[in-house]
């Protein structure tokens, strides 16, 4: 195996391209980038795992994974711990989406050990983050709490303005489900302006899906629909098919709210849609449990 080093430059241009939204080119780019590098070398894997990370936003999840396990492959051939850290926190993504929550939970808990190990802030936040996300849904919000203080205060100390962002808009799930639509509000303001900062696309298009979750919360039913339905149309713009499929989710509950049946019905073949193409078998159970037919 050769040691060819990645191009740290493209790399980094092509990963803010992928945080902006624009993920067509950044994947054009990031195939590039594979496809010059020597192959089975460390520069290849870099590669490999950027165009997974690409694939995974635009919901080809399989050829994702495929990227992610190479990756993972030629970084302990290399012994390359942050690439080991950061193709695991992605491969226990994938089976958080598939609800294999066990072992999420199990990648994501050593991906945590390698990143404090590093002393990489930016990885810590964003598996911490994840984390939240899964004991959120299993129903430990304590362990949940927990895990997105860790991410905020991680995110703070990397730097990393989008990162924050992101962090800030788990906290605006773990406030709505705690009922702290107060807390949930301001968290949303600081994520969305950390969105805008770092010109994150897809953490505006989330953040406007959670606006319409508060919305949601408080009653506000149309509101809640015309946020979510932007949100959706901000991620298909983008290429982001997991945020779009929750906005239409959540645009289809809003509409059933205020009846408007013909309405519930297309955001929800649009959620179904997005999710059966994701493989995210709990999502989707969990929306045909609210079928309008």
């Amino acid at each position: 195996m050769t040691r060819a080093l990645p191009d740290r430059e493209e790399l980094t241009a092509v990963r803010a391209m992928a945080r902006r939204g624009e993920l067509a080119e950044a994947g054009r780019r990031a195939v590039a980038l594979r496809d010059r590098a020597p192959a089975v070398s460390l520069a290849w894997g870099e590669a490999a795992h950027l165009c997974g990370s690409i694939a995974f936003e635009q919901g080809r999840i399989e050829e994702a994974e495929r990227h992610f396990e190479e990756a993972l492959g030629i970084a302990r051939a290399e012994g390359d711990d942050a690439l080991v850290a950061r193709a695991t926190t992605n491969l226990g993504s994938i089976a958080h989406l598939r609800g294999k929550d066990t072992l999420a939970l199990s990648l994501y808990r050593c991906a945590l050990i390698a990143w404090r190990g590093l002393g990489d802030a930016a990885g810590v936040a964003q598996v911490s983050h994840n984390l939240a996300l899964v004991f959120r849904e299993q129903g430990d919000l304590g362990a949940a709490a927990t895990a997105a203080t860790r991410a905020v205060r991680a995110a703070r100390a990397s730097g990393d303005t989008a990162l924050e962002g992101t962090v800030r808009l788990g906290n605006v799930e773990q406030a709505l489900a705690e009922g702290a639509l107060g807390r949930a509000t301001a968290e949303l303001d600081h994520a969305r302006r950390c969105a805008e900062a770092a010109r994150d696309g897809l953490g505006q298009a989330e953040a406007a899906r959670l606006e319409g979750a508060i919305a949601l919360a408080e009653g506000r039913f149309a509101t809640a629909v015309r946020r979510a339905g932007l949100g959706q149309r901000r991620a298909l713009r983008l290429g982001g098919l997991q945020c779009a499929a929750e906005c239409a989710e959540l645009a289809f509950r809003a509409s059933l709210m205020l009846r408007r049946v013909r309405s519930a019905q297309r955001f929800y073949h649009s959620a179904a849609l997005g999710y059966a193409r994701l493989s995210a078998g709990p999502a989707l159970r969990r929306l045909e449990t609210r079928s309008p037919t």
